[in-house]
């Protein structure tokens, strides 16, 4: 399974259960940084929101703590979506917080973002007659209406580019940051596409 399990994110290990079942291991929080994204998790994948086929949040197996480390054991039958491309990130976006409470990825990046299974549809041309379940997986920036707010999210630990809308002096624009990372997306998509020669 190791030799399969492909990932860029290096939060995210894959691992064996006791009861042979194959799964991710995902840091989710250390000390005070991260809490909110436990939070958010916890509510979205535990209780009678897990169920609901709107919400798009990563289902969650167990929380183990050591320390200060929290971690979230996933299930493994997932891959991130920048194996698929972002056709499919696009289809789905508009759906992640249309029921309540809500939650808003501030920086939904592409490895957040994990599907269930790999479409048809990139097989052979074939019409595909299932879709495949996108899932957020990374809530370090979210926000989510009806949680205590807790402190304000430090900027200092964020290691990604950062949006404008993550900028403390500017209002947050969901629209504005959506055009951003398609555009990053885009940047990344052409470099690829036309690699530099040096």
């Amino acid at each position: 399974m190791l030799k399969e399990f492909q990932h860029s994110n290096p939060l995210c290990w894959a691992a064996r259960a006791a009861d042979g079942r194959d799964v991710v291991i995902r840091v989710l929080a250390i000390g005070s940084h991260g809490r909110k994204h436990v939070e958010i998790l916890k509510l979205f994948s535990r209780n009678h929101y897990s169920v609901i086929d709107r919400n798009h949040a990563i289902p969650v197996f167990e929380l183990l703590d050591y320390q200060d480390v929290t971690f979230a054991i996933l299930l493994k039958a997932l891959d991130f979506i920048h194996y698929v491309g972002v056709a499919h990130i696009v289809c789905q976006l508009r759906t992640f917080s249309q029921y309540r409470p809500l939650y808003a990825a501030l920086d939904a990046f592409k490895d957040k973002f994990l599907v269930k299974f790999w479409p048809e549809s990139l097989e052979n041309n074939r019409t595909a007659i299932t879709r495949p379940r996108v899932y957020l997986s990374d809530f370090e920036t979210a926000v989510c209406v009806g949680l205590p707010s807790g402190d304000p999210f430090s900027l200092e630990n964020y290691g990604k580019p950062k949006p404008p809308e993550l900028m403390p002096e500017q209002p947050y624009d969901p629209f504005k940051l959506d055009v951003w990372q398609l555009a990053i997306s885009f940047v990344v998509m052409e470099a690829m596409r036309s690699p530099d020669a040096s």
